[in-house]
């Protein structure tokens, strides 16, 4: 990392107020204001949000500055993060996604970030920022600009929720560089909010475990940036991996798919038919399983 620099993501639908809270947290216990940056995604006809930005109220909030991302309403959610992304990816060396509803609790968390992913000199690092909601999870994604371009994008564009956490946290486990920083961030209100309008949970799920190959793929990519191939500390990470792949192997096989069900009942009333929108996404999916199993040896 040449200077350290900070760009946060946030992507944000009409929570104005949540979303001064968390910038005004963020401005109030940076340590660096020089070094840090914040790009807030928003749906084109979300004009409350467009007009903080662009009105300068945020930047009085953080005495940083704050970037306007727009976009038409997305399809999917990590639509919305990898766009946000592309269109900051010249403004850091690390990069956060932070979503609107959560706050940062710890002063100086910025300079934290810098001393623990800058120990690698070979800019392969991914941070664990543990959240008490799932505190064994990567669920804030960071990590250095390297590891990102590398993989060719911030969030795994496959799924419309879930899932994109654990796989970019299969992956740091996988070579061993999921470093935890211990910054105190949390939900503003205490509890995370729920994930709506999810369906046909079994297929995803699935799908995360079918594509655990694509991860291993991703890992390796990294691996090679990170330790000389065929080193001591290569071998070791190679054999780490065999090992973890057991262990995630036992945990898929015990999942029950009747708690899947169950909560995808619970959202019954809410769903509604599938839309248009929603089957294109599950087919896209499908066809990418598809070509990735024609792939493979």
């Amino acid at each position: 990392m040449s200077q350290g620099r900070i760009a946060i993501l946030t992507a944000t639908r009409g929570r104005p107020e949540k979303l001064k809270r968390m910038l005004q947290g963020m401005g109030g216990s940076v340590a660096d204001k020089s070094r840090v940056s914040h790009w807030i995604a928003a749906d084109e006809d979300d004009q409350d949000t467009i007009n903080l930005v662009r009105f300068g109220q945020l930047e009085r909030l953080t005495g940083y500055p704050v970037h306007l991302h727009v976009g038409p309403k997305p399809r999917k959610l990590p639509d919305v993060w990898n766009g946000v992304w592309q269109a900051a990816r010249n403004d850091g060396d690390i990069f956060i996604g932070f979503t609107d509803d959560y706050e940062v609790r710890s002063h100086g968390w910025d300079e934290q970030v810098r001393l623990a992913l800058g120990a690698y000199d070979d800019g392969i690092a991914i941070a664990h920022l543990p959240d008490p909601t799932s505190p064994n999870v990567i669920t804030i994604i960071c990590a250095t600009a390297r590891v990102f371009e590398e993989l060719g994008y911030f969030v795994v564009p496959y799924f419309p929720y879930w899932f994109a956490d654990s796989w970019m946290d299969n992956i740091a486990t996988m070579i061993q560089r999921r470093i935890r920083i211990d910054i105190e961030v949390g939900p503003q209100d205490g509890s995370r909010g729920r994930t709506q309008g999810m369906r046909n949970l079994r297929f995803w799920f699935d799908l995360s475990h079918q594509l655990l190959e694509e991860r291993k793929e991703a890992a390796e990519k990294l691996r090679c940036l990170a330790y000389p191939q065929g080193s001591p500390k290569y071998i070791q990470s190679r054999q780490n991996e065999e090992e973890l792949i057991r262990a995630w192997q036992a945990y898929f096989d015990q999942v029950s798919l009747d708690r899947l069900d169950e909560i995808e009942k619970n959202n019954a009333d809410a769903l509604g038919p599938p839309s248009e929108t929603y089957l294109a996404i599950e087919e896209e999916a499908r066809q990418h399983l598809k070509q990735w199993r024609a792939k493979q040896p």
